[in-house]
């Protein structure tokens, strides 16, 4: 399949891969969370039996960063993050930029965050500042920020990194 691009927010970005596919947003394209729900939304909308963002219906790994995502009003100390293992304290304003989801991001997780958007939660409450291999000692001095959802959605597999 031949790449297309779509006009977002007035950027461009790609859609590629498999038809089920939601459209790629660069780093360089990256959209307000505003808009990333409205993509998604209509992404959902056409592909309700999609099971990742890159559209492989197998579930197989896709690492690659697929959607890009701008994220602001993170700040000390309310979203200050404490790792688990190296005890190393992320600052809540590292948490402010662009973010993505890897093309394997599961569509309960992107389900998820719809919903607590349509319920009028604020992002900065839901999206819950976290660190890579919290759940793995082995990988001590290795966190980077991500973002998981609260507890109280029960969504797993939420991973939105830090790009």
């Amino acid at each position: 399949m031949t790449d297309t691009k779509s006009q977002v927010a007035g950027k461009v970005n790609v859609a590629v891969g498999h038809p089920d596919a939601c459209v790629k947003v660069t780093k360089k394209g990256a959209v307000p969370l505003r808009d990333a729900v409205a993509i998604l939304r209509a992404w959902r909308k056409r592909h309700p039996t999609a099971l990742q963002l890159d559209g492989n219906p197998t579930g197989r790994n896709n690492l690659k960063p697929w959607f890009h995502i701008r994220l602001e009003g993170f700040s000390s100390p309310r979203h200050d993050f404490l790792t688990k293992h190296s005890r190393e304290l992320i600052e809540g304003h590292h948490y402010n930029g662009i973010w993505n989801f890897h093309g394997d991001a599961k569509v309960e997780a992107i389900d998820g965050l719809l919903a607590l958007v349509a319920a009028g939660g604020d992002p900065l409450d839901f999206l819950v500042p976290s660190a890579t291999y919290e759940a793995k000692a082995a990988h001590i001095g290795e966190q980077n920020p991500k973002f998981t959802l609260n507890e109280v959605t029960g969504v797993k597999g939420f991973y939105l990194y830090k790009d």
